[in-house]
């Protein structure tokens, strides 16, 4: 399956969605649209899901011209990406995200809810832009970062837009293991295959019960991004609508 924004395939067992609209790889509408019809493929015929960008950025986050269309696209988008985020991390199967180069703002999100996270090495840069481009952190993302990184690297990245390189940002908690640009897909393929030979059911079961808290913790804070948003105006133009 190939759209305008994402590439599917399925290998062995192994589905691989790659994110692929020809530049930054952006959370756009459609984008999240095409994740989730790529995921909707794989949960019916897959064992295992890579999770891939095409170029050399992963994604860059959500798409900053949606944001200045209004407050309505907006909403719809922000609330659309974290409702995908919140589906990897419950993803029934094994999640491997292979970051093929930069990984930037919401393109986090999805690095950090892989069941195992692989990064490119080279002069790449991964890191969580927001409160340096005047957004605040979403709740949201403060639920995931909190989940996954170091308490020392939690407050560089979430308040102090330190950026990361591949290397650093494996102590720091984004990523278990970081490879060659050629060998990513292939290290990907081969984690995947591992994980994939587990008992399903019991890795099903033992990925929700260790994750409860956090899927708890991720539902509490969409309803406060959600909240949040209304507050900002979103509530008004969507009364005008």
């Amino acid at each position: 399956m190939t759209d305008e924004r994402v590439n599917y395939s399925i290998l062995d067992g192994i589905a691989t969605i790659e994110l692929a609209d020809g530049g930054s790889n952006l959370l756009s509408p459609l984008m999240i649209g095409s994740v989730n019809a790529a995921l909707d493929r794989a949960e019916k015929e897959a064992d295992a899901v890579i999770l891939t960008g095409a170029g050399n950025v992963f994604s860059a986050g959500f798409d900053l011209k949606v944001m200045k269309a209004g407050p309505v696209p907006t909403f719809k988008m922000l609330m659309g990406g974290f409702a995908t985020v919140t589906r990897l991390v419950k993803l029934p199967m094994p999640l491997i995200v292979a970051s093929n180069g930069h990984t930037v703002a919401a393109g986090v999100f999805l690095l950090l809810a892989g069941d195992y996270r692989f990064g490119t090495d080279g002069d790449f840069k991964i890191v969580l832009n927001e409160v340096e481009i005047g957004m605040t952190m979403p709740y949201t993302a403060l639920v995931i970062a909190k989940y996954r990184l170091t308490s020392q690297a939690f407050e560089q990245v979430i308040n102090q837009s330190v950026v990361y390189s591949p290397i650093d940002s494996k102590d720091a908690g984004f990523l278990d293991k970081v490879v060659s640009v050629d060998s990513l897909l292939d290290e990907a393929q081969l984690k995947a295959k591992t994980l994939a030979e587990l008992n399903s059911d019991a890795f099903r079961r033992t990925k929700l019960r260790a994750r409860r808290s956090l899927i708890r913790s991720i539902r509490w804070a969409v309803a406060k991004d959600f909240v949040d948003l209304l507050k900002q105006g979103v509530g008004q133009a969507l009364r005008k609508r």
